[in-house]
């Protein structure tokens, strides 16, 4: 953590002191009922084969047919 910021909460300016102040406290004790919920999306990238990546692109293309998951990729 940079020393020139201090964790909103917490107070402390390290990430082993973050790690001590949510050891002995609970989120729950911050939350404000009467805010909104946040919400948030999570992604993933998996790294795949660029020929792989061609052959999926090609089946997207054709809605109706599933890709084969047994298929192998020409060489």
């Amino acid at each position: 953590m940079d020393a020139s910021k201090f964790s909103s909460i917490s107070q402390v300016d390290t990430d082993e002191g973050v790690g001590e102040f949510w050891d002995t406290h609970d989120f729950t004790e911050f939350d404000n009922p009467g805010l909104p919920d946040v919400e948030f999306t999570m992604a993933c990238a998996v790294p795949i084969e660029i020929e792989l990546f061609w052959r999926l692109k090609a089946h997207r293309a054709e809605p109706d047919r599933a890709p084969d998951p047994t298929s192998r990729p020409h060489q």
